[in-house]
């Protein structure tokens, strides 16, 4: 691979990475000052901005495969790195049709728009009734139907970020 596309692209990877653990700090910020609105706006742009790295590390395109395999490789990415799970480029790929899909599918057209409460509080409800929602202990969020651990999802952000900032300083453009 060209040094120089090599050297931008993780620094691109890297920038990602800090975009999405900014939106994670307000985050925690917003769920502080109890603001339902900012912590979704947040909690959305960690899952966009990590989707964009997942979307670098695992190409749909099958002509951009070796450029997932470089970064995976380089940047020692395990096979179990929540960056690589499917819910993450799927939230960029067809967010329309999965909202038909999901609202069609669900047993009364009536569901919670947002949701800020503990899982334990949920006992007894279907997470399908909800479109978002968030356990402000546990920082599991839930979109449709799928879940996030957004704990586990920064961890791997901050140790991806710590990769990229040592690959850059071991490599150089010119």
């Amino acid at each position: 691979m060209n040094p120089t596309y090599a050297y931008k692209l993780v620094d691109t990877v890297r920038q990602e990475c800090r975009f999405a653990l900014a939106a994670f700090a307000r985050l925690r910020s917003a769920l502080n000052e109890a603001d339902q609105d900012w912590i979704f706006v947040c909690a959305h742009a960690v899952l966009l901005h990590s989707g964009q790295i997942a979307r670098f590390l695992l190409p749909a395109r099958a002509a951009s495969a070796e450029r997932g395999e470089f970064l995976r490789r380089e940047l020692a990415v395990p096979a179990a790195s929540p960056l690589l799970a499917p819910a993450l480029r799927e939230l960029l790929d067809r967010s329309d049709e999965t909202y038909e899909e999901w609202v069609q599918n669900l047993q009364s057209p009536h569901y919670v728009e947002l949701s800020v409460m503990p899982q334990g509080a949920l006992a007894g409800s279907s997470p399908d009734v909800f479109q978002r929602r968030i356990d402000p202990d546990s920082l599991r969020f839930g979109f449709r139907h799928w879940t996030v651990d957004l704990n586990r999802l920064a961890q791997e952000l901050r140790r991806l970020d710590n990769a990229c900032q040592a690959w850059l300083r071991g490599h150089t453009i010119w």
